[in-house]
């Protein structure tokens, strides 16, 4: 991949916590990546069907989402302008709710 401008690398060796999400009547995997100050910069979410299609847009939808934390937008900021019950929208809020300096 090329490299963006202004694109924020996480470390190496982060902290990752999981969660999982229920949606629709499947659960999902959710691992997050998190910058040394503990806010998010990677999502990673894996389907009740590893291998399908639905499976291969969660991950394309949080790679998206990735890179746009990346870049240095807020998860809060990005799951308002999603789906109000999409999977990406709850998986961003969880991701801003776990990384709040309360929720250590």
């Amino acid at each position: 991949m090329t490299s963006l401008p202004g694109r924020r690398r996480l470390p190496d060796r982060r902290l990752s916590p999981g969660a999982t999400l229920d949606h629709h009547g499947a659960r999902y995997r959710m691992t997050v990546g998190l910058y040394p100050d503990g806010s998010p910069g990677e999502i990673f979410i894996r389907g009740p069907k590893v291998g399908s299609d639905s499976d291969a847009l969660v991950d394309d939808a949080a790679t998206m989402a990735s890179l746009l934390l990346q870049l240095g937008f807020a998860a809060d900021d990005l799951a308002r302008r999603l789906t109000a019950d999409g999977l990406m929208r709850q998986a961003l809020e969880l991701a801003a709710e776990m990384t709040r300096p309360e929720a250590a």
